[in-house]
């Protein structure tokens, strides 16, 4: 929980060495604690293909690392081995010659005890690689491995039997490969995976009950009682041409299959997807996407689930009139039991947008958009429904040389069955001064009103430029929610990053 008082502080600073750009990101919240996973990170990244903007001449090894961080680091292998999870330890991408090599290690999860019901955390830790010859971007053939376990005795014993929680080891391998035709036009890749994981708190396995095992897969997998095993496969098309592109993928992940390095990536999936991008002229793009998941792949389950998804884009840029951009999406899922549909649920979404410059000497800038949401989830036994409707009116003024104003209308309606309408009014206006050239102070104000809450929200932001010093951002910002009865109250946050 969120304490009533708390304090966030960033620091963004970047020097140079040998004319190497160097990036630290440092950030402390009052908000860490041991009871919580991480929330203060540190980290150094280098780019050492920033010096060829530089036209310095270096050698081509230093050139062959494109990134290199330690502390905290999100390095991206695969969406099946390590992608989207923080790592504390240090991560590199290293390309020589035709070769490509990406490494990361360390710690993924800190150890946490268990508390108010809540399961511990043990300290979890993990090694990634992705080798092989080509680049991501174009044809290659890449190996990848990730291995990762969990400290059995990271944290003390849980005594209430409904926070137990086990630690477990994870194991993936994996081959991708894309092959590149019709100079890059037609680009066709096939990735392929299997995982391993334990249940470190069940016994291990002795070699006399498994004979049949070689000795090798044996001694890697060193497997327990409780284990799963999961294969993944994805097989991807894209054709691109002068004026847009068309994308087809097959995805198949079983039930068993688990990576330390993606917590989001769902198992027990199997389905495709479309893609289309087409631009028609300098003027007018269209953009459609479909897509169809089944789970229970190896029909093992009495329940299968289906997810379909629709979405269509179109954005219409033309001189002298207003910029058009249409967007829908919907979404489906249904359940069926032998042959029944037990569940049904969809969501849609739909929203449209005008821009348009009234001036070009003192632009005036005006903007509509309309977006309207949809749920519906249907069971034998409840159907809540609820949409909310949303409309924006917006303008952008220039007034004089160094001060520009902008005002925005939002009228929401929202809709829930179980508790009836609920109108959003919002009123909010902005002002951007520049006082010199290098001082430009932004402040806003907000009033909205829901039902009988009316509430005053205000900001400050000031940005000071200091030329090769860098440039310093400071923000206040205040909350005030006005119950028409008692409730009153009242919050300040403030936020700084200075770089050079």
């Amino acid at each position: 929980m969120r304490p009533g008082l708390y304090g966030r502080w960033a620091l963004r600073p970047t020097f140079t060495l040998y004319r190497m750009p160097i990036k630290m990101d440092f950030y402390f919240s009052t908000e860490d604690n041991k009871l919580r996973q991480r929330i203060n990170t540190f980290s150094i990244s280098l780019n050492p293909e920033q010096l060829l903007l530089e036209y310095i001449k270096v050698p081509k090894f230093i050139l062959a690392f494109k990134n290199i961080g330690i502390g905290n680091v999100t390095p991206i292998h695969s969406p099946y081995t390590l992608q989207g999870i923080g790592v504390k330890g240090f991560a590199f991408q290293f390309t020589p010659w035709k070769f490509f090599i990406a490494y990361a290690d360390g710690e993924v999860a800190r150890p946490t005890p268990c508390s108010s019901g809540r399961p511990a955390v043990f300290e979890r830790k993990l090694r990634s690689v992705r080798l092989g010859v080509g680049k991501t971007a174009a044809a290659h053939f890449h190996f990848l491995y990730l291995e990762g376990a969990d400290d059995p005795n990271s944290v003390p014993k849980c005594q209430d039997s409904s926070s137990i929680s086990y630690p477990y080891d994870n194991k993936v391998v994996g081959l991708d490969a894309n092959l590149s035709l019709f100079k890059r036009r037609l680009n066709t890749s096939v990735q392929l995976f299997a995982s391993v994981t334990n249940n470190l708190a069940s016994a291990p396995i002795d070699r006399e009950y498994v004979e049949q095992v070689p000795d090798f897969l044996y001694n890697w997998v060193q497997p327990h009682f409780d284990i799963k095993v999961g294969v993944a496969g994805e097989l991807k098309s894209t054709y691109r041409h002068r004026t847009g592109d068309v994308s087809m993928s097959y995805k198949f992940i079983s039930p068993g299959y688990n990576t330390f390095g993606n917590p989001s990536l769902k198992a027990d999936r199997e389905g495709i997807e479309i893609k289309v991008a087409q631009r028609i002229g300098r003027e007018l793009s269209i953009r459609g996407r479909l897509s169809q998941y089944t789970s229970n792949v190896f029909n093992v389950d009495k329940t299968t689930y289906y997810d379909q998804r629709i979405g269509i884009g179109i954005s219409l840029h033309k001189p002298e009139v207003p910029v058009v951009v249409f967007n829908i999406n919907a979404a489906f899922r249904f359940g069926k039991k032998g042959g029944n549909t037990i569940s049904y649920s969809h969501v849609q979404a739909f929203s449209i947008s005008f821009n348009h410059t009234v001036s070009t000497t003192n632009p005036t800038v005006l903007g509509l958009t309309y977006t309207y949401n949809e749920s519906v989830s249907q069971r034998p036994y409840d159907k809540p429904t609820s949409y909310s409707h949303a409309g924006i009116f917006s303008m952008t003024k220039r007034l004089f040389d160094r001060f520009y104003l902008t005002n925005m209308l939002t009228i929401t309606e929202y809709y829930v069955a179980a508790s009836g309408h609920t109108t959003i009014f919002s009123l909010e206006v902005a002002n951007s001064y520049k006082v010199r050239k290098n001082f430009t102070i932004d402040s806003r104000v907000n009033l909205s009103k829901q039902n009988e809450i009316k509430v005053i929200e205000t900001g400050v932001a000031s940005v000071i430029k200091m030329g090769k010093y860098g440039t310093l951002v400071f923000n206040i910002g205040g909350k005030r929610c006005v119950n028409s009865k008692k409730l009153s109250n009242f919050k300040l946050t403030t936020t700084y990053s200075l770089s050079w």
